[in-house]
């Protein structure tokens, strides 16, 4: 599918088939420029298995050893053994994983020195022999080696060996999001969120038509005004981790050259900022009609404490006024000619207190929320249970062993 997907993509096929139909609308006066629009997103679950990343990091592996099994069994058949069998002859999310820390934890490394196992012989063919030259390319070779980089590391131990290690998040880091590969199938999928909704693939904006009333004179034959149809006008598809204001722009600029630019445009508040109100209406004569962002710092969501709105800051006279009155001199912590186009280290400098009729609290400072327990309904960490299945490794693989 993701390959089908890419090949629409590449030739813009997708998007010719929504001109002609704009065209057609255009010519008989069901689209137009002027009116009101309204967009909003909608997320698109990858058609995929969810994996984790222990689950990844093995059908990485057996995905490799798949697509290598078919192009070059040769190369691979004297790499494998009984234990290759055991972990790879069904796909990893068909079986039960081991419930304890460290069995995971020693599966995880399993696969971690199998696919380093199985990418180097595949990388010295290809560079060896003209003829397997192919073989670096393959999609899921690449695919194995990018997840291997983003999941594990090759450290040199007090011995001087080479030993695999798994990164680990608070230690090593991680990879964003955005850049990490979620499924060997779909490498496009990424994992999204959304307020209280996960999910590992896309996000699609749609924009439509939404006026309610024609130019005058438009009326069915019994003299009532013709209510528009609502149209789709502009299809927008990205990765689940692209904010919804990243593209607002270029929704704009794809409607400028289809043509119906909109007179108002109606979006919800993940869409604007102060910056896109005014680049709308100057670059494209748009006026964004949403609500602002809302408030989501600490001080909002307890309803208690103050947060930099309630400061009053002069920047030049390097001063500020606390929500009670006093009058607060800035004094700079850090070195600004190091940042001389950002303002921000004058908020982040100590306050010397002017004496005032009470304590002045510091700047966005609340009192630590208490310890929330995990919401009513959320999922918990036991793993559903699975079936096991028991399929051989491919015949060219034993087919290679025998001779």
């Amino acid at each position: 599918m993701s390959e089908f997907r890419a090949r629409v993509a590449a030739g813009s096929l997708d998007q010719v088939v929504l001109d002609t139909l704009l065209e057609r609308l255009a010519a008989d006066g069901l689209v137009g420029a002027g009116g009101t629009m309204r967009t909003d997103s909608t997320h698109v679950i990858s058609a995929v298995r969810d994996l984790n990343r222990l689950e990844l990091a093995g059908e990485s592996v057996r995905a490799c050893l798949e697509q290598l099994a078919v192009a070059a069994p040769q190369v691979i058949a004297q790499l494998l053994d009984d234990s290759w069998g055991d972990r790879y002859a069904a796909r990893i999310d068909t079986w039960r994983m081991p419930a304890t820390t460290t069995r995971k934890d020693e599966l995880a490394l399993a696969y971690g020195r199998d696919g380093h196992t199985l990418l180097k012989p595949v990388y010295t063919a290809a560079a060896s022999d003209p003829d397997l030259a192919f073989l670096a390319p393959l999609q899921q070779v690449e695919v194995l080696r990018v997840v291997l980089v983003q999941n594990y590391l090759i450290v040199i131990d007090e011995r001087g060996r080479e030993v695999i290690r798994r990164r680990e998040a608070q230690v090593e880091g991680l990879p964003p999001g955005r850049s990490r590969i979620t499924s060997p199938y779909d490498t496009d999928a990424r994992w999204g969120v959304q307020r209280d909704t996960f999910w590992n693939g896309y996000k699609t904006h749609v924009t439509e038509t939404c006026d309610t009333t024609r130019a005058a004179g438009d009326s069915d034959d019994e003299g009532a005004a013709i209510t528009p149809p609502h149209l789709i006008v502009n299809v927008e598809t990205t990765d689940a981790t692209v904010p919804d204001s990243q593209m607002t722009e270029p929704i704009h600029a794809h409607l400028d050259q289809r043509g119906p630019l909109p007179g108002e445009h109606l979006v919800d508040s993940g869409y604007p900022s102060a910056e896109l109100l005014a680049s709308s209406q100057a670059d494209y004569g748009i006026t964004l009609v949403t609500p602002m962002l809302a408030d989501t710092s600490p001080q909002a969501r307890a309803g208690a404490g103050f947060d930099r709105t309630a400061f009053t800051i002069d920047f030049d006279a390097r001063h500020a006024t606390c929500p009670h009155g006093s009058y607060q001199q800035l004094v700079e912590s850090g070195d600004p000619a190091r940042h001389p186009h950002h303002r921000d280290h004058l908020l982040q400098g100590r306050l010397r207190t002017v004496p005032g009729p009470r304590a002045v609290p510091h700047l966005g400072v609340a009192a630590p929320p208490a310890h929330r327990a995990p919401p009513a309904g959320a999922p918990s960490a036991t793993r559903r249970p699975g079936r096991r299945g028991h399929q051989g490794l491919p015949g060219q693989i034993r087919a290679a062993r025998r001779r």
